[in-house]
């Protein structure tokens, strides 16, 4: 099966793999398979620590990256319990803040993980299609299938910006001030996530964006296009 992620778990003395069949968990020192977690779809952690599944439609399975021990279920408020065989297909990917303590999974549902409980869900047409969280976990900007782009205040999970055809998120400064967003006609910008205003349109490259990340400074960008090209 192909491998889709590649990870090092948080502490470092294990290696976590993705593929179609799941999640495995490999010990780094003698190169064997400490654990299979089977399922359609894994997403691991964004610290690194945790594997997390979404188990049909009412349920996120959370199991430990370094050995594959169930940690816990996360599921909306109304859910009804999971069978063991439910017959539904899980639900692809989970999404995770820097420090884990937010999740969206299951659809358009926020979760507080420090709790496991469901804090939000978007159920008014259009629901977000695109979550990014800012690396201190205060922030979580949004995009749904207008273009329109949400910045929302946690804890709280309140409105601070609407920009409509704002763009999706490609990268987020360290700072937690800073986005780069890639726009449906193709424009790529920075934007302030404070002021709600665009700092500068990224002119001049010789292809179409791919990757983007921030120096740890958060003062310089590197941008990586179609063609091969790095520009600094």
């Amino acid at each position: 099966l192909p491998i889709q992620t590649v990870r090092f778990s948080a502490d470092g003395k294990a290696v976590l793999s993705s593929d179609p069949g799941g999640i495995k968990i490999w010990d780094v020192n003698t190169n064997k398979l400490r654990a299979h977690i089977k399922a359609n779809y894994g997403s691991i952690s964004a610290d690194q620590k945790t594997v997390l599944l979404a188990r049909g439609k009412h349920t996120i399975a959370v199991f430990s990256a370094s050995d594959g021990k169930s940690l816990g279920t996360m599921s909306p408020k109304d859910a009804k319990p999971l069978a063991n065989n439910d017959g539904e297909d899980d639900q692809g990917d989970v999404i995770t803040s820097a420090g884990q303590r937010w999740v969206v999974g299951l659809g358009p549902f926020l979760f507080d993980a420090a709790v496991k409980k469901e804090v939000k869900r978007w159920v008014h047409e259009p629901i977000p299609v695109d979550y990014a969280f800012t690396p201190d976990e205060k922030t979580l900007i949004t995009t749904d299938r207008k273009g329109t782009l949400i910045v929302w205040d946690l804890p709280g999970v309140t409105e601070r910006h609407v920009v409509p055809k704002g763009g999706v998120v490609l990268a987020l400064s360290s700072d937690n001030r800073t986005a780069v967003l890639a726009q449906d006609d193709g424009t790529n910008v920075l934007f302030d996530l404070t002021a709600a205003t665009t700092i500068a349109r990224l002119n001049g490259l010789s292809a179409a964006v791919g990757k983007v990340d921030f120096s740890p400074d958060a003062k310089s960008l590197v941008i990586g296009s179609s063609d091969g090209t790095l520009s600094f």
